[in-house]
């Protein structure tokens, strides 16, 4: 089975003692700007159909036809078992810093932000993912050259369990695969043009990446955050319920339906390539 991390994901080195990568989900279900251009709201969920798990103790967040999707709330999430033997290739993702042939998102940051990965704080992150060193990751890209990073496991059953962050309003649960041929997606999109399938030639999405890091200067970097509700106050100002509420609002039954039909790579098909997973340093 594959497991598929998609979109607003920063693969980081885990914090030690720890070894291997973290990957940070950030909040980003405020949107942001950048350069004066919005951009929209990002919602972190996992995503599976229907026949390929069983949901017992995890409740559907959202399901259409044969998709489900399960809100992810301010959790660490844990693998069972635990994905060994391979190795770690995230070569392919695009660096918050840059390398010598790719521009850098963010040129200035300098170091993580707390409340991200060490006591992270749901305003700041949706879900934290620690994988051992030796966990077989490999990353491919679609046609807009979003890239994707894909952990392989090759055997069936696997347990995902969310464990809430101290101030998360989540309750513990458990999801588990049980095909093991499925596809499942661990996503931080948005949501509407993620069910439709209608995405840009590219976009800024990158530049919510740019909030979980600490800028050398602030003057060098122009961080992608509402100016009315900085992301620090979000828990005060608006439910990670009443979000959802608001984004399902222009989500129509039907849309859910004419998704009920999309093979789950399709719904990669349309990122754009600013909305891939990020490394970094």
């Amino acid at each position: 089975m594959d497991i598929v991390f998609a979109g607003i994901c920063c693969w980081v080195d885990a914090v030690p003692p720890k070894q291997g990568k973290t990957v940070i989900i950030r909040n980003a279900l405020r949107g942001g700007t950048h350069a004066g251009t919005p951009i929209p709201s990002h919602w972190a969920f996992i995503h599976a159909k229907r026949g390929d798990v069983d949901t017992a103790n995890w409740p559907i967040s959202l399901a259409g036809d044969d998709n489900v999707f399960l809100y992810l709330t301010g959790d660490y999430l844990t693998i069972d078992p635990q994905p060994t033997g391979g190795n770690t290739d995230i070569s392919l993702l695009p660096h918050v810093l840059g390398d010598e042939a790719r521009d850098p998102i963010c040129p200035a940051a300098d170091r993580i932000r707390t409340g991200f990965c060490q006591q992270p704080r749901t305003s700041r992150v949706l879900a934290l993912v620690d994988l051992p060193p030796d966990a077989p990751v490999t990353c491919e890209a679609n046609e807009h050259n979003a890239i994707y990073a894909i952990l392989h496991i090759p055997q069936a059953p696997v347990t995902i369990t969310a464990t809430p962050f101290a101030d998360s309003p989540g309750l513990p649960r458990s999801l588990t695969i049980t095909n093991p041929n499925a596809e499942v997606f661990i996503a931080n999109v948005s949501f509407g043009d993620y069910l439709v399938g209608v995405g840009a030639p590219d976009d800024d999405h990158k530049y919510l990446v740019c909030d979980i890091f600490k800028p050398a200067t602030q003057t060098q970097l122009a961080l992608p955050t509402n100016p009315d509700v900085p992301t620090t106050t979000f828990a005060a100002v608006l439910s990670l319920s009443e979000v959802h509420a608001d984004e399902l609002d222009h989500v129509s039954l039907g849309t859910l339906k004419r998704a009920a039909g999309r093979d789950m790579r399709d719904f990669l098909s349309t990122l754009a390539a600013g909305c891939s997973d990020s490394q970094w340093p």
